[in-house]
């Protein structure tokens, strides 16, 4: 029952973060990860990006293991945390990270009310942010 319930939370996380994938490009050529604070049009769409591909991973990962899943997302909090926010967005984002890393404690632990109420939060952060599908 406890792998069951770890997997359906695993689940939950990844469509947490499914819906960060959005479409556009910002055609520069550059991303926002790094020490300069990228344009705001970069930076979501850098978001939209990681949120997609993380999401896929974390999908793909879950279905065949849910101990791998939870490496994988360990991996992509870190690609988060290394995305650079755009000046505006900073402190939006911040709050964004923090309740990411909220999210995947509560699933670590098994904690239902504590993984919804994160997610709930992000929802909106994420429009704060410009890319609402990552409400979803």
């Amino acid at each position: 029952m406890h792998k069951r319930y770890s997997a359906i939370a695993l689940c939950a996380a990844a469509v947490a973060l499914a819906g960060c994938g959005g479409s556009g490009n910002s055609g520069s050529g550059t991303t926002g990860l790094g020490a300069h604070s990228p344009s705001t049009v970069v930076f979501r769409a850098d978001l939209a990006t990681l949120c997609r591909t993380g999401n896929a991973a974390i999908k793909a990962a879950a279905a065949s293991n849910p101990a791998k899943a939870l490496t994988v997302l360990g991996k992509y909090l870190t690609k988060f945390k290394n995305l650079t926010a755009s000046l505006p967005l900073q402190s939006a984002y911040a709050s964004f990270l923090g309740n990411l890393t909220a999210e995947a404690g509560a699933l670590r632990a098994g904690n239902a009310a504590g993984l919804k109420s994160a997610t709930q939060k992000n929802a909106a952060l994420a429009k704060q942010l410009g890319v609402p599908a990552c409400a979803g």
